[in-house]
């Protein structure tokens, strides 16, 4: 009964030095659009610092093939005199003079926490990459809850994933039957409703969301 306790704290006080506590931390964060290219600094390092081994460990991320970090997270690459990378993708990339991580491009793939281990040991501060992509669109057809012959309440079911780009508008394609050209309409709330008006009697209409 005694024993347990000191082990739970000794094993925390250890993942505290290390930076990897399970709590919600504020960790400076950078925020990118996917498909452009970016860089994360290592922030341990220095003009004067003595360096003989680098490693970059993400938490969160998507790299199926890279091994798992002995404490946590998932190894992405090391460098000593030369470069081992178990991430197969080549999009995350060392610059060797500053020890950044490169993205080429970047993806929603790789929002997580990431680490920069210095000879071992983490240096300096983790930082939490999130990566914005449009919004995915409804997963199912829009459905029509009241109609009129000159309106139609449509709703539809929130996205499955925003890829961390909050939705603030809707957008409404409408289509008469046997005309090409489709109508936009924004909505212009976050809202999974909307009443269409201005149609005429008699006519077919086809309704997309996105």
């Amino acid at each position: 009964m005694v024993c347990r306790p000191i082990t739970v704290t000794i094993v925390y006080v250890i993942l505290c030095m290390l930076g990897w506590t399970t709590g919600n931390l504020d960790y400076p964060k950078t925020v990118a659009k996917s498909g452009t290219n970016i860089s994360l600094a290592c922030g341990g390092v220095s003009s004067s610092s003595y360096i003989y081994l680098i490693e970059w460990v993400c938490q969160g991320c998507d790299c199926g093939q890279c091994p798992s970090h002995s404490n946590n997270g998932l190894r992405l690459l090391r460098y000593n005199d030369k470069i081992t990378q178990w991430d197969n993708s080549f999009r995350r990339t060392l610059d060797k003079h500053r020890y950044g991580l490169e993205f080429a491009p970047v993806t929603v793939q790789d929002t997580g926490v990431y680490y920069c281990f210095i000879n071992n040991r983490l240096d300096s501060s983790p930082v939490q990459l999130v990566v914005q992509d449009a919004p995915e669109p409804p997963s199912n057809r829009p459905m029509i809850s009241s109609i009129t012959s000159r309106s139609v309440l449509l709703t539809w079911a929130t996205p499955l994933n925003d890829n961390h780009d909050p939705i603030i508008n809707y957008r409404i394609f409408t289509r008469e039957d046997n005309v090409l050209e489709s109508t936009k309409i924004d909505t212009g709330v976050n809202e999974t409703r909307f009443l269409v008006t201005g149609l005429k009697p008699f006519t077919t209409y086809s309704f997309q969301v996105s």
